[in-house]
């Protein structure tokens, strides 16, 4: 038996005259291992020319480099993977036959497995060769952590189907070829599944302002988090052929493109900013209910939080404006009750449950070093934004201003508009990260850097029974508070 590399992933094999090719799993060469898959049947390919379908079967199993090899039918090709560096217009094509494919597959109802672009060959005459489902899945475990970024997970949705992900991946694999860049851009895989969940990526017409923004959006609309319809492989094989007869780009002006990527500049700003708050709270709840518990073990919760519901409100009697003033600003006071007195039906329960977490970091901060740490965003804001002490941020709600939309007898809606200051995320460019010392091996307090947003909300108000309450609030706007501003009124 001879060995022949082709390409990375792939080598020919000749075996008493023979010829086969050969697919390396990355599994270790041990013969344990090389036995194991001798035995069993890892299933067989699929070959796919045009409407037609023949299985592609393993043959056998051999080692080369140190990595088991299963070979079978000899076929000219070379993995997708290759494809993917091409420039647009000669990566098309190849696009198309792709998606031609998995429509083939999907309608015959073969099993293909997830997308691995070393799994999926591109045979010389005009076919695709699926490799099995179980050796895609092998070589996905098998791989370095590297090579399993570039080659699976960038393409692979974590919370989708196999069908659904075909067609992420063939978004992934469009938005890729427009821009030049991955639309979810990380080196840690972690992150990467945490940033399909939960973060829309740039639109690519922000990236590329030339992109015809009708193309953008289809692309955008299934790599986005809320994405819920299927675009099955036949759609985009349609696109894609379009796409082929059609430009995707149009002519613009060198101010109309510098205009484009000023936005891009700020939305990816906002949107990074929002997704780096979700993910300290998401890796940090643990810690803070660790923390409540200590300090609700210790007695040092005042029995507002566990408060007698019977009471009446700390809003009672108050007028709907006062309402809404005592909402933003118990924000500034931690006083969560208050806040929870003021609303019904749900609202506002995402800055409740902040407020809550923030009040118990902050009473373990003020056990350990006698300061919170924190400062009244209002007041600082009134007093001309003054420099901030070292180890403090401003935290809050400040410059609250309320107007009116409608009055009526059974409902009142304000608008409000504010800046809202609050711990960023930690490592915040320009800011240090610190951490101060913990009184139990169970909690520790972490310093982070503040960050503050303009925002303008609205919110209804009904009686409930003698009291006025908010039973909605929506965000209208929202945008990032350069600190730049800070340092120029300094």
């Amino acid at each position: 038996m001879t060995i022949t590399p082709l390409t990375d992933g792939l080598v020919s094999i000749h075996r008493s005259g023979e010829a086969f090719l050969g697919i390396v799993t990355y599994i270790p060469a041990k013969p344990v291992s090389t036995a194991a898959l001798a035995r069993e049947n890892p299933g067989h390919g699929w070959m796919v020319h045009g409407a037609t379908v023949t299985p592609w079967r393993i043959a056998g199993v051999t080692q080369h480099e140190g990595r088991i090899v299963l070979y079978g039918e000899a076929v000219a090709a070379r993995p997708l993977s290759e494809f993917l560096r091409l420039d647009w217009e000669h990566l098309l094509p190849y696009l198309a036959r792709v998606a031609d494919g998995f429509r083939v597959a999907e309608r015959e109802g073969l099993e293909i497995g997830p997308v691995h672009t070393r799994s999926i060959l591109l045979t010389d005459d005009g076919g695709l060769l699926f490799l099995p489902a179980a050796l895609s899945a092998a070589i996905a475990t098998q791989q370095s952590a590297g090579n399993r970024m570039e080659f699976f997970s960038v393409y692979t949705h974590p919370g989708r189907t196999d069908r659904e992900n075909r067609s992420f991946a063939l978004a992934v694999m469009a938005y890729r070829g427009l821009t030049g860049e991955f639309p979810f851009s990380t080196t840690d895989e972690d992150e990467l599944r945490n940033l399909m969940r939960a973060r829309a990526p740039m639109e690519a017409w922000l990236r590329n302002p030339e992109i015809l923004p009708e193309v953008s959006q289809q692309i955008d609309a299934v790599l986005r988090p809320e994405h819920t319809d299927t675009i099955d492989a036949a759609v985009w094989t349609e696109r894609f052929r379009q796409w082929r007869h059609e430009s995707v780009f149009r002519p613009i002006t060198d101010e109309e493109r510098s205009e484009i990527l000023a936005r891009a500049a700020v939305a990816d700003k906002r949107s990074s900013g929002v997704f780096r708050r979700r993910e300290f709270w998401r890796k940090h709840w643990k810690r803070v209910v660790t923390i409540a518990l200590v300090v609700a073990l210790v007695g040092s919760v005042p029995g507002t939080i566990i408060r007698n519901r019977l009471q009446p409100r700390q809003t009672a009697g108050l007028p709907p404006t006062e309402v809404v003033r005592a909402f933003y600003g118990a924000i500034n006071e931690f006083n969560h009750a208050l806040m929870e007195d003021a609303v019904v039906d749900g609202a506002a329960r995402e800055e409740i449950r902040m407020v809550t977490n923030l009040f118990v970091m902050s009473r373990m901060r003020m056990a350990v070093e006698m300061t919170s740490g924190f400062i009244d965003a209002d007041e600082w804001r009134r007093e001309g934004s003054p420099p901030i002490p070292e180890g403090a941020m401003p935290w809050g709600t400040a410059l609250l201003e309320l107007e009116p939309i409608r009055v009526e007898e059974n409902e009142v809606v304000y608008q409000a508009r504010f800046e809202m200051w609050m711990p960023g995320e930690p490592g915040e460019p320009g800011r240090p990260v610190e951490q101060a010392p913990s009184s139990t091996d169970t909690a520790v307090v972490e310093r982070v850097a503040a960050q503050g947003f303009r925002r303008t909300e609205r919110l209804w108000l009904r009686p409930d029974g003698e009291d006025w309450v908010i039973f909605r609030i929506h965000r209208e706007e929202e945008s990032v508070i350069d600190p730049a501003e800070f340092d120029r009124e300094e």
